[in-house]
């Protein structure tokens, strides 16, 4: 979804040619719109426009209302800060969503408790425009401005600020014959809440006070904005890894040629979809110039070891490598732009480390390194569900997975090798991609913010069979630090990704589909 170009009479958008075919002007409003995100997202700084929200699940929706001027943080005249945990007044409310709706300024004074209020003129022109109508009914002739808001209360007011229509499902069990149930369904049926309690999501928490987080999430969804997700500390600025030609950075086409095989193939795929956050996870770790120094030894006698040339390499002390048998690490070095990918490491008495094998991807390059990588030849860090992705809530790449249905023999770009032991007719090539239906409206799904997001990845950008593994298809995400049996991090919890392995029925799984070719020619 792309960020909304609010229309004025001077908007380039409606002088396009009157004599362009509509295919032509949708074409070139995309690509305005396209080029307006890619600048928002080139002026973020590492760690993005406030420093009091990182990690927060919520911080690419407050990047996105920071871009669109309705914020500008909680203390002027630093506004360095957002304050996202500090509950959201009814005064506050109004301001934010004044800004939101453009609304003109009124001469009429609507509640005789707003009197010389900061946001009486916000409070105003909400009540001309319909949106709020008093906080003491009948009489409504108050607003109670420094009242803190609920959920209930914003549902009904953005319910009459974007006119959502009825809806006739009742979404939640905690809002039956609430005051504000009707508008609170009408949200749920636009995309606009999932819920408040994750991974469940079956109430809304009605009563329950707004946080400043929550509210940017909420007029993110409202105004179709894109979550925006601000480059890390550690890396330069608008860093991506690989190349933009690299198959993990290429969207799939619309209408891609799809593999005659398809259908046979995802049958088999769809049955369990597991998302691998810590056991077969990936360790991805930041290093740099003051990252100690020591050896990296390969173990197996595949060839000359990619290390014997670059010893000593930066390898940090507490360095993050996933429990299951593969281990699989990857050392990010940005001045050097280069990952070095590590399978079954272990440290050494010595200090130095060893691992069965080694391998150096360009990050400048394509993703798949000349000496190999996983099963198929690809770099452990290609196409990882990173943690700052969930928490930013887009990923802007290709994912990967493995499957117990990898075919002997048989693989495709980029694949270079396979470790695929089936022979079943239903087998899938190593280097296959696979894509999930783009029509399925992903924001309607009652799963958690984290599925939702791993699923418009994979409408956008699929996800290619990589390695051989134990289930239908499992994907692969980035181990977090904090990490430990049974709770596979605090960011993939509050994403609503409550447990390694991770999976739901809740995704329409049985409408993936895989690609004849990687870039669906």
């Amino acid at each position: 979804m792309l960020m909304t170009v609010k229309k004025t009479p001077d908007d380039p958008i409606e002088e396009l040619s009157k004599g362009e075919s509509a295919r032509s002007k949708n074409s070139r409003m995309a690509l305005i719109r396209f080029t307006l995100l890619l600048l928002l997202l080139a002026s973020l700084p590492p760690g993005g426009t406030f420093v009091d929200d990182d990690g927060s699940v919520h911080e690419g929706s407050i990047e996105a209302i920071a871009a669109e001027g309705l914020t500008v943080g909680c203390n002027p005249p630093q506004s360095d800060r957002y304050c996202p945990t500090r509950t959201v007044t009814r005064g506050e409310m109004a301001a934010f969503l004044a800004r939101a709706l453009t609304l003109g300024a009124t001469g009429n004074d609507f509640f005789v408790d707003d009197d010389g209020h900061l946001f009486e003129g916000a409070i105003n022109r909400l009540a001309e425009a319909g949106v709020t109508e008093g906080c003491n009914p009948p009489a409504n002739d108050g607003f109670c401005p420094d009242r803190v808001m609920t959920r209930g209360e914003m549902a009904a007011m953005l319910s009459r600020a974007f006119h959502y229509p009825p809806s006739g499902v009742d979404r939640f069990r905690d809002d039956d014959g609430h005051l504000f149930e009707a508008a609170i369904n009408r949200l749920a049926a636009a995309g606009v809440t999932s819920g408040c309690n994750p991974p469940a999501n079956d109430r809304f928490c009605p009563g329950a006070e707004i946080t400043r987080d929550q509210m940017a999430t909420f007029l993110t969804r409202s105004l179709e904005l894109t979550p925006l997700k601000p480059p890390s500390v550690d890396s330069p600025m608008g860093a991506r890894y690989w190349s933009p030609s690299s198959p993990f950075n290429t969207p799939i086409p619309k209408n891609p040629r799809l593999d005659p095989e398809s259908t046979a193939m995802t049958a088999h795929l769809s049955t369990k979809v597991v998302f691998d956050l810590y056991e077969f996870g990936i360790a991805v770790n930041l290093v740099n110039g003051s990252t100690p120094r020591t050896d990296v030894y390969c173990l197996a006698d595949w060839g000359d070891c990619p290390t014997d040339s670059i010893n000593p390499i930066p390898v940090p002390s507490d360095l993050t490598v996933p429990p299951g048998s593969d281990g699989n690490t990857v050392l990010v070095d940005w001045s050097q732009r280069r990952a070095v990918s590590l399978h079954q490491p272990h440290a050494n008495s010595n200090g130095s480390w060893s691992a069965t094998w080694v391998t150096v991807a360009d990050l400048n390059g394509s993703g798949v390194p000349p000496e190999g990588g996983n099963g198929s030849g690809v770099s452990h860090l290609a196409g990882v569900v990173e943690l700052d992705e969930i928490v930013g809530g887009y990923i802007d790449h290709a994912l990967v997975f493995s499957t117990d249905i990898a075919c002997q023999g048989l693989l495709r770009y980029p694949a270079r090798k396979t470790d695929g032991q089936s022979t079943r007719p239903d087998c899938v090539p190593q280097g296959a991609r696979v894509q999930l239906d783009p029509s399925i409206n992903v924001d309607l799904l009652a799963v958690p913010e984290g599925v939702k997001t791993v699923a418009r990845a994979l409408q956008e950008y699929g996800a290619y069979a990589v390695d051989r593994g134990g289930a239908p298809m499992a994907l692969y995400f980035q181990v977090a630090p904090d990490a430990r049996a049974g709770f596979p991090g605090k960011v993939y919890v509050d994403a609503g990704l409550t447990k390694d392995y991770f999976s739901t029925d809740s995704v329409p799984w049985h409408r993936l589909r895989v690609l004849r070719v990687w870039d669906g020619s």
